[in-house]
């Protein structure tokens, strides 16, 4: 472990910019990842190739750096930091034109609504997620830790690095006058939900069934992330169903 004092220092300068530059992360096909249990959680799918701690722990990396707590929050840019960060590879980006069940995500802009979403879209068994070009940044740091790292552990496909065919797939458009998703019959086809930015939503270019989530009182939508989330359970209810039935015929 090596100490270093000066954020000016050319490591330092290296994660800050990956921090603060989508476009710089992708150029150098890493991304840093801050907190000690999703670095370690992380640790065992993806070699960390430097960590940044102010206090002695046990994780292996190529190289290691002891430095003081305001380092750590100037080179991660956030006020409050809890644990180290850590530099490691950026996952590649996938093409997911054979997977039985994605989620699009068009023009989804709160980076806590996308992570909200990945974490659950892995919960309740998607089998990948594909980002549109006018959506936020996937490996933004709010993303990351809104997902709790479940952005490292699902297929993604992200515009424009990985276009999406979506030729052979039924689309389901969730759709506040869609099909109650309590009744929805799903295709054997595979599946795409595509979930829309809450203040522009639904782009009309989308084609396929709209899907809505039955509501009571006097609300009248609600949060994508918290939309997307009971989706996912329905997709994955009624699957569950139809697997099921067609086994026992």
């Amino acid at each position: 472990m090596k100490e270093l004092f000066s954020k000016n220092n050319p490591i330092f300068k290296h994660l800050t910019k990956l921090c603060a530059s989508a476009s710089y992360r992708y150029a150098q096909k890493h991304v840093v990842i801050t907190g000690d249990i999703l670095i370690k959680e992380i640790s065992s799918i993806l070699p960390i190739k430097t960590l940044v701690t102010n206090q002695e722990v046990f994780l292996k990396a190529e190289k290691t750096y002891l430095v003081d707590k305001q380092i750590l929050k100037s080179v991660s840019g956030l006020a409050s930091i809890q644990g180290p960060i850590a530099e490691v590879p950026l996952p590649p980006f996938v093409d997911l034109c054979k997977k039985s069940k994605i989620v699009i995500l068009d023009n989804i802009s709160d980076p806590g609504n996308m992570g909200t979403i990945i974490r659950s879209a892995l919960a309740f068994g998607i089998d990948g997620i594909h980002i549109t070009k006018g959506s936020c940044d996937p490996f933004n740091d709010k993303v990351i830790r809104s997902s709790k790292g479940a952005i490292f552990k699902i297929p993604l496909s992200y515009e424009p690095y990985t276009p999406l065919d979506i030729s052979g797939f039924d689309l389901l458009l969730a759709h506040m006058e869609g099909e109650n998703s309590h009744e929805l019959k799903l295709p054997k086809k595979p599946i795409a939900l595509v979930l829309s930015n809450e203040t522009r939503g639904l782009d009309p270019k989308w084609t396929g069934k709209k899907v809505a989530i039955k509501m009571f009182n006097t609300m009248e939508s609600l949060n994508v992330a918290v939309a997307g989330s009971i989706l996912f359970y329905e997709l994955a209810k009624h699957s569950f169903l139809r697997d099921n039935s067609t086994h026992n015929e």
